[in-house]
């Protein structure tokens, strides 16, 4: 690598060190009520988020625990039947 590669790269990295501390300031200079507020509205939205992956998840489950159940009765029902044509073959 030469001198002017090394310098080039250095000027890049300058720069950037240059814009981090920019964005810094620009941070440090938000008023802290005007950070809570964001903070609140972000937390506001997580909140809606999180109910409504909660009630996403519980219908989930709802809706398996119901199949399950009709699977069981679809199984009982056909056991039934089974029984009352075994029964009805005996008497005959």
């Amino acid at each position: 690598m030469s001198s002017k590669d090394l310098i080039a790269e250095y000027a890049k990295l300058s720069a950037k060190l240059k814009h981090i501390n920019e964005t810094l300031q620009e941070m440090n200079a938000i008023d802290i009520a005007q950070l809570i507020d964001r903070i609140r509205i972000v937390e506001r939205k997580m909140g809606l988020v999180y109910t409504l992956f909660k009630s996403s998840v519980y219908s989930v489950a709802m809706q398996q625990q119901n199949q399950d159940e009709m699977e069981e009765i679809g199984q009982e029902q056909e056991a039934i039947h089974d029984n009352v044509g075994y029964q009805e073959d005996l008497n005959q």
